[in-house]
């Protein structure tokens, strides 16, 4: 083999060495650059997991941002809701709160065609004078009083001077004489009932003429029988039936427990007829029967007005 072949053959050896090694470093690279790019890949995919979970990719950040408004919105919305519900809730507890009335008289209400209830006060107890005791009515009458435990204040007969006294009475205590329209709503209850004890008449309940008949018979030994505590108006024939052997009597203010009202008024019906305000031709009405008043089962009914003066009239006071 001469020198030209051989340098020939070693030309191509050396030609094909470089291009085979300028491959592979080319494969090489390519293989780098596809595992740069596939480490690239997963390390843009750990981020882009590690935002989802964080919230700190934008679009993840936005989303968490949107959501974070919404929530808030909601917040805001809440407390908007519970603002608008306490104010609810306060309006509700003001619509249903009790009616302060001073300790000496108890809460009412007449009815309203057009509007909710009126609410008003009224004396616990018929009206005192201010000298007044449990046996004794006094003579003071400068001042209407509303006391437990003493004789009412009341006068016979019924007069348009004794109207005047009993409206500057009620005056000089801060309030008015009870109108018609208060005493009755007061008399017959939200439940509209004939007497303040119910729709059928019980003469032991409230003082009225029939009430001590059979007591007066226990304590005298007279016989069940002959008692005639079948009569209505017994306390005016007590026992024998004669006439003019009574047995019945004023007694002091809220001493028939029973005998009140759904509000909690006392001797409302019995013990004293009671006058109040009217816009009447007389400028007042008489109501609620009386201790010594014949047929008290219609006379004690809330809707009763007396037509005569020749009474025990008292009264009582409502603001």
């Amino acid at each position: 083999m001469n020198k030209n072949c051989i340098f020939a053959i070693s030309l191509c050896l050396i030609t094909f060495l470089i291009i085979g090694c300028d491959e592979s470093s080319t494969e090489e690279n390519i293989d780098s650059a596809r595992d740069s790019d596939s480490q690239s890949d997963s390390s843009d995919t750990g981020t882009n997991d590690s935002a989802t979970s964080s919230g700190g990719g934008c679009i993840e950040e936005e989303t968490a941002t949107a959501d974070s408004e919404s929530e808030d919105t909601a917040s805001d919305t809440t407390a908007d809701s519970a603002s608008e519900n306490e104010g609810t809730d306060d309006t509700s507890a003001t619509d249903t709160e009790t009616f302060a009335c001073p300790a000496d008289m108890v809460a009412s209400a007449m009815p309203n065609d057009t509007d909710a209830p009126v609410k008003f006060c009224i004396d616990k107890y018929e009206a005192s004078r201010t000298d007044a005791a449990a046996d004794s009515h006094g003579s003071d009458d400068s001042m209407a009083m509303s006391v437990p435990g003493v004789l009412p204040w009341y006068v016979n007969p019924m007069s348009q001077a004794a109207l005047i006294t009993f409206q500057n009475a009620c005056i000089a205590a801060g309030k008015h004489l009870c109108t018609a329209n208060e005493w009755e709503s007061t008399c017959s209850g939200t439940a509209h009932t004939i007497y303040v004890f119910g729709n059928d008449f019980d003469p032991e309940i409230c003082n009225t003429v029939a009430t001590y008949c059979d007591d007066y018979c226990e304590e005298n030994g007279i016989s069940e029988e002959d008692c005639n505590t079948s009569i209505s108006s017994c306390g005016y024939y007590c026992g024998d039936g004669s006439v003019g052997n009574e047995c019945f009597q004023v007694t002091p203010t809220g001493e028939f427990s029973g005998c009140i009202t759904e509000s909690g008024a006392f001797d409302v019906n019995g013990n004293l007829w009671e006058i109040v305000a009217s816009d009447n031709s007389a400028g007042f009405e008489v109501r609620g029967g009386a201790y010594n008043c014949a047929n008290p089962a219609t006379r004690l009914q809330c809707t009763y007005a007396a037509t005569w003066n020749e009474l025990n009239a008292g009264f009582r006071c409502c603001k």
